[in-house]
């Protein structure tokens, strides 16, 4: 009986995950304030990992949040994500609508998207992405985990919570625009990817 409430006890702590404030680098400056109102407040103790990009030479800015949650935790966010959400993709789409998805783990740092020369290179998009709103392409090391996607993500659902196209931040402050589809030169996405398999949640920000 009393191996039993040790047991109890380790399971409660284990679905009580304790949280604490999510706190943004001083590089978040860089965006408006309202660029990631929807982050959480809190993220949890055991793993969070953030990113804060000003980057315009290979990819764009952007800003990226990935943590674990609990399976309780990871249904109430799915329920509310699946009211809000624009639209809905399985990262595995090939049909999905991807920012930079020329890009991998390998390849990355082999363009320059600063560049305000021609290139000949040719970066198309599949038809039936017309219509979509665009996606992150997680080609960092330690995001996605596969080169083979359009999203580098496996298993995950996104949710796009808000994308427009047009210019929302100062030219200087952006790539050229190059690699973009048809009617996004510039823009931004809002959304959240979830494994519910895995228990990840990645909150992303991007304007390009």
């Amino acid at each position: 009986m009393r191996n039993t409430g040790i047991l109890l006890f380790s399971l409660m702590l284990l679905s009580c995950e304790r949280k604490v404030d999510l706190m943004f680098p001083k590089e978040i400056d860089y965006f408006n304030e309202s660029f990631v109102n929807f982050f959480p407040e809190k993220v949890p103790l055991s793993y969070s990992k953030l990113i804060v990009s000003q980057d315009i030479t290979h990819s764009h800015p952007h800003v990226w949040l990935k943590f674990y949650e609990g399976k309780e935790e990871i249904s109430r966010l799915t329920l509310e994500l699946e009211k809000k959400a624009k639209a809905t993709y399985v990262s595995e789409d090939t049909c999905i609508l991807s920012i930079d998805k020329h890009l991998n783990s390998q390849n990355w740092f082999r363009f320059d998207k600063n560049s305000r020369t021609k290139t000949e290179k040719d970066f198309s998009f599949n038809l039936c992405s017309k219509g979509n709103f665009p996606v992150p392409n997680f080609f960092e090391e330690g995001w996605g985990g596969t080169d083979s996607g359009l999203t580098g993500l496996e298993g995950y659902i996104l949710y796009v919570i808000d994308a427009k196209s047009g210019l929302f931040m100062d030219s200087t402050k952006l790539p050229n625009g190059r690699f973009t589809p048809e009617g996004w030169k510039h823009g931004y996405s809002k959304g959240v990817a979830i494994n519910s398999r895995l228990g990840i949640v990645i909150y992303w920000a991007d304007i390009w």
